[in-house]
């Protein structure tokens, strides 16, 4: 079941759980960027993390650990604009 989530801006971002936030940010390494899936229930979304060399893990939002999974079945016409880990803490800012 899709949705209406968009995150388009920081301040869409800053909308989902800061401590779903925070466990993004830790999986970021600096320099890579991060795009949320856009379907679902948009509590805590699926996301990928692009790194700075063009490869791409994605990751399940909604498990505690936020465990990967097979990027293929990460559906890339459904998903968000890149994010850097600066704009991630300041969605988490602006939720504190």
């Amino acid at each position: 079941m899709s949705n209406n989530l968009s995150l388009e801006t920081v301040q869409d971002l800053a909308r989902l759980d800061p401590d779903y936030l925070d466990i993004v940010l830790q999986v970021v390494p600096k320099g890579a960027t991060v795009q949320f899936g856009e379907t679902g229930q948009g509590i805590k979304p699926n996301y990928q993390v692009c790194l700075k060399d063009g490869s791409k893990a994605a990751y399940h939002g909604s498990s505690k650990d936020h465990k990967t999974f097979d990027i293929a079945a990460f559906d890339s016409s459904r998903i968000s604009r890149s994010f850097s880990r600066v704009e991630l803490v300041e969605a988490i800012e602006i939720t504190a």
